[in-house]
């Protein structure tokens, strides 16, 4: 029962075609609080999403999109979470807190997907 929850839960949030990051943070939260384990989720997610999809939605970007329309979002997410530039707005430490996570997921994002097209 606990799995097709989750399964449900995965096909509403796909329905736009996209597993957006934050919909998936909120399916995750389920998993946890149906004391699901991880590999448990990866096999439910497996029937809609591949791993690599999930690099491209941190990007905001389709798989189908150019390699220069990637390197420019890229880039765009760099300069809007560098952590340096949210410390020095001033703003409290959980924001710099959350900017370093978001940019090291940024960055393996990127790595990922320009390995898999070979961007140099």
């Amino acid at each position: 029962m606990l799995d097709l929850m989750i399964d449900i839960l995965l096909r509403v949030s796909l329905a736009d075609g996209i597993l957006n990051p934050s919909e998936e943070k909120l399916i995750q939260t389920a998993v946890r609080i149906f004391n699901l384990s991880d590999d448990q989720y990866r096999t439910i997610r497996s029937r809609y999403v591949t791993e690599s999809e999930r690099y491209y939605a941190i990007l905001g970007c389709d798989i189908n999109d150019s390699d220069q329309h990637i390197k420019q979002q890229y880039r765009k997410l760099v300069s809007d979470y560098h952590p340096d530039k949210i410390a020095a707005k001033g703003l409290p430490a959980e924001f710099t807190k959350f900017a370093n996570d978001k940019f090291r997921e940024i960055q393996e994002a990127y790595e990922v997907v320009k390995k898999e097209r070979g961007i140099r």
